[in-house]
C-alpha cells in the first residue's frame, strides 16, 4: 500500500491548503482596508542550506496574498549590526512579521536575534515573551513547528485532553535519522515526526528522512507523519497565519494609540 492510500499517514498538504486559504481571505480584507501584510526574511552568510526554505516561504506567501522580502547579510556582520537592522524592521510600520533563517554564523547567538525581534512582529513565536505567553495559554502566536504538530494531532480525531505525550528532543533543530524504533512506540499511538535529515540509501541516492524509522513504526502506531510531506507544509502555513495574527495585534495597537492621540488633540 502506498503512502497516498494509507490512512495511517497524517499528510500535511491538505491541512496546509486549508490554512493558507483562510489566510488568503484575511490578507485580502486587510489589504483592501489599507493594511497589506508583509513578511521579511533575514538570512546571514552562505544561504545555500536555507535557500530552498526561503523559496518555499516566498511561494506560499505569494499564494496567500502576503508580501515577502528577503534581506541578506554578509557572514562577517556583527551581532550588534544585525540587531540594529532588526530594530529598524521593528520600527517600520510596513513590516508585519520577521523570520530569522537558521543556521546563522557561530559568532552570532540566535537567541539574541530572536529576542531582538519585537514581540508584535515575532511570527516565529520564538521571542521570550511569546514563549512565556504559552504558559498562560495564549497560543495564537505559538512556535510554528509546535503549532503544526498540534494541527496534525487534531486530524486524528482524538480527544487530546488528558492524553499522555512524549516529546523526544532538546532544542529547536536537533535530529538523529531513524532514532525512534517500533519497540519504543506504544501500540495505537499518534507519532508526529518533525525531524529533517539527509540519508544516503543503498542505491547511493540522497533522500530526506525524519527521526522515526517510519516503515517499522507505522505497523505499531495508528497515525504517523510522513517525511517529507507531514509537518513541513503546515509549518509554513502556520508562519503565514501567525503573520495575520501579528497584523491584527499591530492594527489594534495603532488604532488604540492614535485614536487616543486624536481625542486628546481635539480636547
Amino acid at each position: 500500500m502506498s503512502r497516498s492510500d494509507d490512512s495511517r499517514y497524517l499528510k500535511g498538504g491538505p491541512v496546509a491548503q486549508r490554512i493558507i486559504a483562510s489566510v488568503r481571505e484575511d490578507a485580502a480584507i486587510a489589504t483592501a482596508e489599507g493594511f497589506p501584510p508583509k513578511l521579511v526574511s533575514i538570512t546571514v552568510g552562505d544561504t545555500a542550506a536555507v535557500d530552498v526554505y526561503v523559496r518555499n516561504q516566498r511561494a506560499k506567501a505569494e499564494l496567500a496574498g502576503i508580501g515577502f522580502e528577503e534581506r541578506r547579510f554578509a557572514a562577517d556582520i556583527t551581532a550588534g549590526e544585525l540587531e540594529a537592522a532588526i530594530h529598524g524592521l521593528n520600527a517600520d510600520p510596513r513590516v508585519t512579521g520577521i523570520i530569522i533563517q537558521r543556521p546563522v554564523p557561530v559568532h552570532i547567538p540566535i537567541k539574541t536575534l530572536q529576542a531582538a525581534v519585537h514581540p508584535l512582529k515575532d511570527v516565529e513565536g520564538m521571542h521570550p515573551a511569546s514563549i512565556g505567553n504559552i504558559v498562560y495559554n495564549q497560543l495564537d502566536l505559538a512556535p510554528c513547528t509546535a503549532a503544526a504538530s498540534v494541527e496534525l494531532l487534531k486530524e486524528t480525531g482524538l480527544d487530546l485532553k488528558g492524553l499522555e505525550v512524549v516529546v523526544v528532543g532538546h532544542s529547536e533543530i536537533v535530529g538523529k535519522p531513524r532514532l525512534i524504533k517500533a519497540d519504543m512506540v506504544k501500540p495505537g499511538a499518534a507519532v508526529i515526526d518533525i525531524g529533517i535529515n539527509s540519508e544516503i540509501g543503498p542505491d547511493g541516492e540522497t533522500r530526506i528522512v525524519g527521526d522515526v524509522d517510519t516503515e517499522s513504526v507505522k505497523d505499531v502506531a495508528s497515525w504517523i507523519t510522513p517525511v517529507p510531506g507531514g509537518v513541513g507544509p503546515i509549518t509554513v502555513a502556520i508562519l503565514l497565519r501567525n503573520t495575520m495574527v501579528a497584523l491584527s495585534r499591530q492594527r489594534a495597537l495603532y488604532q488604540a494609540t492614535y485614536g487616543v492621540a486624536d481625542k486628546l488633540a481635539a480636547e
